[in-house]
Parts: C-alpha cells; sequence; structure tokens
C-alpha cells in the first residue's frame, strides 16, 4: 500500500510538473501571439488544442511513473486526476484579476492566470487527464531477448 501511495504522490508531481514545464517552453517559444486572440483574453484554438496535447502526454508521464511504483498507483492517480478535474469543470469561473500592462508583457504564470479558455476545455481536461494516466500506466516496456549465439 505504501508503494501505491508512493506511486500516486510521485506520479501526479510528474504529471504537474510535465505540464507546466511544456506549456512553459511553449509559451517561451510562441508567445502571446499564438495563445490569444487578437485584443482578448481569450485563448486560441491552436493553444487550447496544445493545451490538451500537452496535458495528455504529462498525464501518460504520470501514469508510467506510478506504474513503475505500482499498478495499483494507476487507477488512484486517475481517479485524483477525475475528481480534481470535474470539481474545477463544475465549480465557478475563476476570478481574473484586473489586467494591469499589456498581454505582450505577460510572463507565463501571469499569462496562466489571465487567460480564458473556452468552455470546452474545462470538460476536455479531466477526460484527457484520465485517459493520459491509465495509458501511460497501461504502458510497458518490451524486454529484448538476445538470440542465442
Amino acid at each position: 500500500m505504501l508503494r501505491a501511495a508512493a506511486g500516486l504522490v510521485v506520479g501526479f508531481l510528474v504529471l504537474q510538473g510535465t505540464v507546466v514545464i511544456t506549456m512553459s517552453l511553449c509559451w517561451l517559444a510562441t508567445g502571446p501571439g499564438f495563445a490569444f486572440r487578437e485584443g482578448s483574453l481569450d485563448t486560441s484554438t491552436g493553444w487550447s488544442l496544445l493545451s490538451v496535447g500537452l496535458g495528455l502526454v504529462g498525464a501518460g508521464f504520470g501514469g508510467r511513473v506510478a506504474a513503475r511504483f505500482s499498478p495499483h498507483a494507476v487507477p488512484l492517480l486517475a481517479g485524483v486526476v477525475a475528481v480534481l478535474g470535474l470539481m474545477s469543470a463544475l465549480g465557478p469561473e475563476p476570478v481574473r484579476p484586473a489586467l494591469e500592462k499589456p498581454i505582450a508583457e505577460l510572463g507565463v504564470f501571469e499569462a496562466a492566470s489571465y487567460a480564458i479558455p473556452p468552455h470546452w476545455y474545462r470538460y476536455a481536461i479531466p477526460l484527457v487527464g484520465v485517459a493520459g494516466v491509465l495509458l501511460g500506466g497501461a504502458w510497458r516496456r518490451t524486454r529484448h531477448i538476445p538470440a542465442d549465439s
């Protein structure tokens, strides 16, 4: 049971870390012109789809790491992702602070706090997260068995 709990915690940290790092790198590479619709804090369709894809990758890595600790950690991690995602999706809209500087001057974490994703995004993230965790947890490395000499 301790290995499953450790897998849950480490898998969740890997999931979150992967998403934060990859989203930050994408922000640095593309900037606000790609992330936001022109003259708006609404995220672009391209940025939203990129976020979903990176969420799937991050969840896959988290599920894979959790599975390395214990196969029981994978459904636990999937459950945590589902519960947190649904709480976010069904909860109230986040309160966003007033924008005090131009969008082009926002850092990655500031941009994330101001961004207004499309409505579908709130519901897609928990589904993609659970799917990624389960896929990552099911992924098995194949062992290469050398031929007899």
